[in-house]
């Protein structure tokens, strides 16, 4: 069995491409694998995104909306604001992954710019 993080393949599993109306922003502990931004996908249920199990503490995944940029202008920003680390970024899917203080994910998921949060998570694959 191998053990990878969605961060290290959330270009394969994450497709957004900028978000529309706004959802509900309270959490979700059910995630699903891929959501679509745009006006016509897949929308998340919520802003925040904190997986049932295999959590890992203080890292986190952004996605902006598809209109915000540029990308590494955004996420160094949204990281200095929030006092997080900015680890990767992704411009397929207008999104970076942050080490963050996990008590600041869910204002960080409220910010305008920002289409959803999900905790980074470990995942297996047999």
């Amino acid at each position: 069995m191998k053990w990878i993080t969605p961060s290290s393949v959330v270009l394969g599993i994450v497709v957004a491409l900028g978000c529309g109306a706004p959802r509900n922003p309270t959490h979700v502990q059910q995630p699903q694998l891929a959501y679509s931004c745009g006006p016509n996908g897949i929308q998340p249920p919520a802003k925040l995104i904190i997986p049932p199990a295999g959590a890992i503490s203080g890292r986190w995944m952004v996605v902006l909306n598809s209109d915000v940029g540029p990308l590494h202008t955004v996420a160094a920003g949204l990281a200095s604001k929030y006092d997080g680390q900015l680890l990767e970024e992704w411009e397929s899917i207008n999104g970076f992954a942050i080490a963050l203080d996990d008590s600041n994910a869910p204002a960080l998921s409220q910010e305008p710019t920002v289409c959803f949060v999900e905790q980074d998570q470990t995942v297996s694959v047999n």
